[in-house]
């Protein structure tokens, strides 16, 4: 909260601040009451700070336009290519520097995926190296044993079991970062990790990957 005066009269006035997290936020935080700021989301940012994955800046993170085709520039993903406002998981998504684009792609491949299945070998390409049928061994391993912890006791529990077990469903990686599949920059929407997941499924190894736009969104 910043306070400024005007003649005799003093003025208070709220700053906006927000919390990036590389991974979900705690239930808790996901129900909250949404506020628009007056200025556009460009306007509020501060410049020179940076995405910091381990300093959090609450409610941010990435999305990743990812395809098995080179993707043309008029093609990538931008602020205004999802839906976002009422209605939308996303409250607003905003452009990000180069800078912060090739640190972004580094974690993702390096700390966010899976290990060993992903190799970076170019500022816009990754390897798909193999092991997608590890992954989905240890996805039903943890399905199974999420939905054996439901019972008839705690099965209305508020963020219980039965959350937990539909989190891992949509986000096996346990992450915040979404995945934006479509190539041409057609598709009005991301996805969570299942459906990146799935994509991983039908790649041989060795495929390499392109990566497009990678912007930040707030939620």
């Amino acid at each position: 909260m910043a306070a400024f005066r005007i003649s005799k009269i003093w003025v208070f006035h709220f700053i906006p601040f927000t919390v990036y997290l590389p991974y979900p936020s705690f239930p808790c935080c996901q129900f909250r009451i949404k506020i628009i700021p007056d200025k556009k989301p460009k306007e509020l940012q501060v410049k020179g700070i940076k995405f910091n994955h381990l300093n959090f800046k609450i409610m941010h993170s990435r999305i990743f336009q990812i395809s098995k085709m080179w993707i043309e520039k008029e093609n990538y993903l931008n602020e205004d290519t999802l839906h976002q406002g009422d209605g939308s998981f996303y409250d607003y998504c905003a452009e990000i520097d180069d800078e912060e684009r090739k640190e972004d792609i580094r974690y993702l491949v390096n700390t966010a995926l899976p290990k060993d299945m992903f190799e970076l070998v170019g500022d816009d390409t990754i390897r798909y190296i193999g092991g997608v049928e590890q992954w989905k061994e240890n996805f039903v391993t943890n399905i199974r044993k999420k939905a054996e912890a439901i019972t008839t006791e705690n099965m209305l529990e508020f963020v219980g079991p039965v959350y937990q077990l539909e989190k891992a469903l949509e986000n096996p990686l346990d992450i915040a970062y979404h995945f934006y599949l479509d190539g041409e920059g057609y598709q009005s929407f991301a996805e969570k990790s299942f459906a990146f997941m799935e994509f991983v499924c039908t790649l041989e190894p060795g495929t390499i990957l392109y990566i497009g736009g990678v912007i930040d969104y707030h939620f």
